[in-house]
């Protein structure tokens, strides 16, 4: 019984980064509404990133500077509400990152307009109008409904591929 609680009460690991347990993680947020109601979504993002080893660090959009993007090891924006405020600078240091972001939310289609991106992809200002009901991820298919996305499309490019994909609401 003893040697069945000790092995109970050794915390789970956390899988490391591929930068190591050290990296840093910056997230990003961007949000207009009172801080009680972008709480829960951040908080609980918080917590899924946080599944992941890596030096967790949170900032609002107006508090970061470029040379902040360029110091992370992995950049993760969230843009919960549609037409966030995203100064240029930000805009041109995320597009410049030489590291993995990841963008979840509203505000990538201004993303698109930026030089290196400029012509590769397209993404709505909107949330799509119909759920998703089939998500593609590297050839594997789920059931699942996911609402709201936002429709997003990669041009035809030798150099990109695509990952993941949905299938909305009709489109059998």
């Amino acid at each position: 019984l003893l040697l069945a609680a000790g092995v109970a009460a050794q915390p789970l690991a956390r899988p490391v980064a591929g930068r190591g347990a050290e990296a840093k993680t910056l997230l990003v947020y961007a949000g207009t509404r009172p801080a009680y109601s972008l709480t829960d979504g951040l908080e609980s993002l918080k917590l899924h990133l946080r599944r992941v080893a890596t030096r967790l660090e949170t900032a609002a959009v107006s508090n970061t500077a470029p040379d902040r993007i360029a110091r992370a090891d992995y950049v993760v924006v969230y843009c919960p509400q549609p037409f966030p405020n995203l100064s240029p600078d930000f805009l041109r240091a995320v597009a410049e990152a030489n590291e993995p972001v990841l963008w979840i939310g509203f505000g990538a289609d201004k993303l698109a307009e930026q030089t290196p991106f400029k012509g590769q992809f397209e993404v709505s200002a909107f949330a799509a109008g119909q759920s998703a009901t089939r998500i593609s991820y590297r050839g594997r298919e789920w059931n699942v409904t996911v609402d709201p996305w936002i429709p997003a499309r990669l041009h035809t490019n030798p150099t990109s591929e695509v990952i993941l994909s949905f299938q909305e609401q009709g489109d059998e």
